[in-house]
Order: C-alpha cells, then structure tokens, then sequence
C-alpha cells in the first residue's frame, strides 16, 4: 500500500490539502473502517482509529489532563511501561498503579483506584490469556440500555 495519497487543490494562490495526504494522518481504508465502528456502536457520533498500540496509549493519556492517575495491568507491554512511567510521568505528572488484575480480588483492584483515577488500563501483552473483564464494570455507576 502506497504511503502517499495526493489530492491538492490550487485555490488563488493558496496551497491547501483536500482528501487524503499522508497514510499515517488518514487513508481510505482507516476512514471507513472508522465510519464502520461508528455504525456498530449505538450512539456514537465519532471513531478514531490508530496506528500503532503506542499512538492509542499515547491520545489515550494525554487526553487525561495533567495528575490523572492510571490503573494498570502489571505485565504491560514494555513500550507503555516505559511511556507511563517515563513520558506520561515527566509530562503530565501522571501517576500509575501497576495490579495483577488475572489474580487480584475485587477488594484489592478497588483499593487501588483513588480520587484522580481516570483509567483503567487492562491491556495485556499477546502472549498472555484472556481475563474475564465482565466485572470490572459491577462496581461502578452502569448506564441502562436505551430502548
């Protein structure tokens, strides 16, 4: 796949970008896969789709604000430990707490939560098994479904 997609227009002397022109800021393929989540999800008006696992985890806590806290699973991928503790920490001043969540109580995942959590970060690497995340909801405010 071509990494460029080119689509100027001259306009009196004024060079602007129409459609696509960089893979990486946006391409056919992402646009309608995004306009595909949208249609799936009931009531979203809006689908980001990224690049790269670092790209997500990246928008992800900047969009947090400044001293977010952030829940995560203990056997994080590297790249995102290093971002949490390295970047996210230096930048934003975000705070995270690493949880076995395979093997963590309820009790202890909740007494990790404090008042500026802002995320909880479950993403483990591949080669680690499924845990069961239909829990994690119970413990906090559920929105009913819309008829």
């Amino acid at each position: 796949m071509c990494a460029w997609f080119s689509r100027y227009h001259l306009d009196q002397c004024s060079f602007s970008v129409q459609g696509f022109e960089y893979s990486r800021s946006g391409n056919p393929n992402r646009a309608a896969f995004e306009r595909i989540l949208v249609s799936l999800e009931a009531g979203a008006g809006h689908a980001i789709a990224f690049a790269s696992g670092s790209a997500t985890t990246a928008t992800i806590l900047q969009s947090l604000g400044p001293d977010a806290h952030v829940l995560s699973v203990n056997d994080v991928y590297g790249g995102t430990f290093r971002y949490f503790m390295r970047v996210a920490s230096a930048t934003m001043g975000t705070e995270t707490t690493f949880v076995d969540f395979e093997n963590a109580t309820d009790d202890e995942i909740l007494g990790a939560l404090k008042e500026n959590t802002k995320v909880c970060f479950p993403a483990y690497q591949s080669r680690q098994p499924l845990i069961d995340n239909s829990s994690y909801g119970s413990n906090h405010q559920q929105t009913p479904p819309s008829d």
